[in-house]
């Protein structure tokens, strides 16, 4: 990945380094990651972020136990589950047809700098 941000770098020079770390990485990121193909991995990534959540969450209620922060917790966790619905799939399908996700950073510039429809909402 250095190599990918120094050819950038040096192809364009718009990439902004403070002190050896990149501040904006721009298309260079994208540029030299692949996407994943492997449905194995693909599969393998899934269950290790269930993992991950199953494991962070059991720290935090060992951590404060009671069933309140149990059911916060729960709450939290489901929101956020309906937002990246709503982020991705529900403004594609029903809101946006020409918006392609591609991850949160872009569905806030995305939400930040469209305009209100103009049929009302409805």
């Amino acid at each position: 990945m250095t190599q990918c941000l120094d050819r950038y770098a040096v192809a364009t020079g718009l990439l902004t380094v403070s002190r050896g770390v990149p501040l904006s990485l721009g298309s260079a990121y994208t540029s030299c990651v692949a996407d994943l193909k492997n449905h194995k991995l693909i599969w393998l990534k899934g269950w290790l972020f269930l993992f991950a959540g199953l494991l962070a969450s059991a720290g935090l209620l060992l951590e404060a136990f009671s069933w309140r922060v149990a059911l916060l917790l729960v709450i939290a966790v489901w929101c956020f589950c309906r937002f990246y619905y709503f982020a991705f799939y529900v403004i594609e399908h029903y809101v946006d047809p020409t918006y392609k996700f591609a991850g949160l950073y872009d569905f806030f510039k995305y939400a930040l700098r469209r305009k209100p429809p103009s049929d009302g909402g409805v």
